[in-house]
């Protein structure tokens, strides 16, 4: 999933993304440029932090 596809389905700006990242929160991977979450982990997160 995109920067900004991971934000909307978290409700989060890509700014809490960002700060996610440096405190190894949620750790995406890296294609080149383009930063992608992997969607297994992201829902993985989410019902550890509910």
């Amino acid at each position: 999933m995109s920067r900004s596809e991971t934000a909307k389905l978290l409700h989060v700006t890509e700014v809490t993304l960002n700060n996610w990242e440096k405190k190894n929160i949620l750790v995406p991977s890296r294609m080149g440029r383009r930063v992608l979450y992997k969607e297994a982990e992201v829902l993985e997160r989410l019902d550890h932090a509910a």
